[in-house]
């Protein structure tokens, strides 16, 4: 199968040869073809955070709600970088200008191109509504052109880059989850901006808080929901994680080897407070 960025440029050129015509019932197909090739490159950006993203997430097809999952791994998403690198002179201090060399810049596909763009392209792709016609609001194909010819600059600048998909970042690596179950090993991003970030095991939904400690370490903090054991002569509490409090779910007290389970339960009330 071909990867994104190919199918990318693959889109950008039929939709050049599209719009060379000055058909503008061709130019529609030209707006079609811009769009599946933003959809492309977003798929191309979230393929490089593959790892931070939930399994349902990777799922996720519209490009604006991809891209709000990325900016939330990486605020810095979509912003061009240039990329150099140089060797060190000194250990531990970076590489002096004079020694460094310009790999590349990376222009990428942000929120903002697709924010102006994509819902406005698909607006042409559609029959106008009958509120539409009443209201002589017919797309302008005038406008279209314009749009198209903005995006094709904007994508062209994009897949012109010499590099792509530059990812950095700082992650903390669990050897084993604390879910008795699970025990898979979990590597997650730490934000740059924050003390604490709020993650879960991708594989169990066990949930952790990770906070940033001295010395560059990162304590993990399992988010249990402390249950009482329902013996009134027993004072244990039973952890949880927040995926387990759920019907269904069942766990014997270590201290008194009660069996309990989640179930949901019907009260009687006072028929003085019956509200109608």
């Amino acid at each position: 199968m071909e990867d994104f960025r190919t199918l990318a440029r693959n889109s950008l050129r039929r939709a050049k040869v599209e719009m060379a015509t000055n058909d503008s019932e061709r130019l529609r197909y030209a707006a079609l073809e811009l769009r599946e090739a933003m959809e492309a490159l977003t798929y191309d950006l979230a393929a490089a955070y593959k790892e931070d993203i939930a399994p349902e997430q990777y799922k996720t097809w519209q490009p604006r709600k991809l891209m709000d999952v990325l900016l939330d791994i990486d605020p810095a998403i979509g912003t061009p970088a240039t990329i150099a690198a140089g060797e060190e002179t000194e250990y531990g201090k970076p590489a002096p200008a004079e020694n460094m060399k310009v790999l590349g810049t990376d222009t990428p596909i942000s929120l903002k191109n697709i924010k102006e763009h994509y819902n406005a392209l698909g607006s042409y792709l559609h029959i106008p509504s009958l509120e539409q016609v009443t209201a002589g609001k017919v797309p302008d194909i005038g406008k279209l052109r314009t749009r198209c010819e903005s995006l094709v600059t904007i994508l062209g600048e994009i897949l012109a880059s010499q590099v792509w998909n530059v990812t950095f970042g700082n992650y903390a690596t669990l050897a084993a989850c604390l879910e008795e179950t699970c025990r898979r090993p979990i590597k997650r991003r730490i934000p740059f901006d924050k003390k604490e970030t709020e993650i879960r095991c991708f594989s169990c939904s066990a949930h952790y808080t990770l906070r940033l400690a001295d010395n560059h370490k990162v304590l993990w903090e399992p988010k249990y929901v402390m249950v009482p054991c329902a013996n009134t002569t027993c004072k244990k509490e039973f952890p949880l994680w927040p995926s387990e409090v759920k019907v269904g779910t069942r766990w014997r007290c270590p201290d008194c080897n009660t069996v309990h389970e989640l179930r949901l339960a019907v009260a009687t009330i006072a028929a003085d407070s019956l509200t109608t």
